[in-house]
């Protein structure tokens, strides 16, 4: 219960130093410091066998926060950091009201499914991120159109921030990709996994994601059409995942 609460006083901090830094003109290197301590502290504490829709969410948002870490340095974005930290605070709520197992394993995991697993992780964070950078572009245009970017001189300009906000697409469209094609040798039997929606959707979120990229190649997509596109793939791909497994997890508890 400590832990938790470090943890996402970690990620509120987070959240409060990377709002603040966006409002400076002056380089600040906190946000990321505190971010980086935060995810840290969630990793290496993790509740064992915290399987359910909820702390997987919060897993997913807390791997979102690590992928901007090396991300923010290859394209910056302050301002994606903060909005992670943020999420990261609200899902890892849940978790004070859900009670920690032992984890349980009949056999070993093969390596494919391991692979893949992983995949399908920092394909999340990746989508993630992207579709939090382009709420932060329409946000940075919507401040120019009311004359107020100068207020916000920390969060940098809005060709930088569409820069990173196509970076971050181009890689959750290749980790989307790869957790797909990663998954199909661990697929014997969709209906018995219960996979035939969770594969629907997932490929639903990477063909929505290749609509966006070749739109914004060939017709100039950006800002708010970007944004729509980017967001109703992320939702796609929620519900491939987490929603998924939440239905799942209902229909077990009702039985």
């Amino acid at each position: 219960m400590i832990h938790l609460i470090v943890t996402q006083l970690l990620f509120a901090s987070a959240a409060i130093a990377a709002w603040r830094a966006a409002k400076s003109a002056a380089p600040d290197s906190l946000p990321a410091l505190m971010l980086a301590l935060a995810v840290a502290s969630a990793l290496l504490l993790w509740p064992q066998g915290a399987q359910d829709a909820f702390s997987s969410a919060a897993l997913a948002t807390v791997l979102t926060s690590a992928l901007w870490l090396p991300l923010n340095m290859w394209r910056s974005a302050p301002m994606a950091g903060g909005l992670s930290a943020l999420a990261s605070f609200v899902t890892l709520s849940p978790l004070y009201f859900i009670e920690s197992v032992g984890a349980t394993v009949d056999q070993p995991l093969a390596v494919s499914t391991v692979l893949h697993i992983v995949a399908a992780g920092v394909a999340f964070a990746a989508f993630t991120l992207a579709a939090l950078q382009s709420v932060v572009v329409v946000w940075l245009s919507l401040q120019i159109k009311r004359h107020r970017l100068g207020s916000y001189a920390g969060a940098g300009s809005l060709e930088d921030n569409e820069r990173a906000w196509l970076g971050f697409t181009q890689v959750a469209w290749w980790a989307v990709l790869i957790a797909i094609v990663s998954g199909v040798p661990s697929v014997y039997d969709v209906l018995s996994q219960h996979l035939s929606h969770k594969i629907f959707f997932a490929v639903l979120a990477w063909l929505l994601l290749s609509a966006l990229l070749l739109g914004r190649r060939f017709r100039g997509w950006r800002e708010k059409t970007a944004a729509h596109w980017i967001v109703g793939g992320w939702l796609a791909l929620w519900v491939a995942w987490l929603g998924t497994k939440l239905v799942l997890q209902s229909l077990q508890t009702t039985v």
